[in-house]
């Protein structure tokens, strides 16, 4: 016998895992870090931003993660439930370790600007442009690479250019050239031993 189908709609229709954060990035376009008066707080990480355009389009969804017990994590669940992502399965703990973590974007300052004015959302930023291969656009990479170096932490750092829609065989081309630019500037790839 066949089992009968349950009335019952599923919990969710989407539910995503992995790392979230806090973007935060610089309100001013066009000036260098020194002349920055104010910076923006979002949501951030992959899994809360499908999560948030699933709940954006109506759909029930929800993240699994862990947040540290701190303001940072207070934020991540509040902007959650905010978009409405359920985060029941967002666990907290007070010893989570925090990795040096930086994300690098391009953007061409003047199309950021048009987006703005226009008031247009990411995807329709993406489409036209917004986002550009080291070191085309806004931060100048190689004072953020400058600027770290003097750090003294172990960190893990990721460059990121939006192309969709794009076709497959275009972004291995520019992360080569990407990770050429980025070794010149002096950030490359080292391991420590354990």
């Amino acid at each position: 016998m066949a089992p009968t189908p349950s009335a019952a709609p599923p919990p969710f229709d989407v539910l995503t895992m992995g790392r979230v954060g806090v973007d935060i990035y610089p309100q001013q376009v066009g000036v260098g870090l020194e002349d920055v008066e104010s910076f923006g707080k979002l949501l951030g990480g992959s899994p809360a931003n499908v999560a948030d355009a699933a709940a954006r389009y109506g759909h029930r969804s929800a993240v699994i993660t862990k947040t540290g017990a701190d303001p940072f994590g207070r934020y991540v669940h509040r902007a959650l439930q905010g978009f409405g992502v359920d985060d029941r399965f967002v666990g907290v703990s007070d010893h989570l370790p925090r990795i040096g973590y930086v994300h690098i974007k391009q953007m061409d300052p003047e199309t950021l600007r048009q987006v703005r004015d226009e008031g247009l959302g990411f995807g329709e930023a993406v489409k036209r442009g917004v986002c550009v291969e080291p070191p085309a656009g806004v931060p100048n990479p190689a004072d953020i690479v400058a600027e770290l170096s003097t750090l003294d932490a172990d960190l893990f750092v990721i460059v990121e250019q939006d192309l969709y829609p794009c076709e497959p065989d275009v972004p291995l081309p520019i992360a080569v050239r990407t990770r050429e630019y980025l070794g010149g500037c002096g950030l490359g790839a080292s391991r420590q031993q354990s």
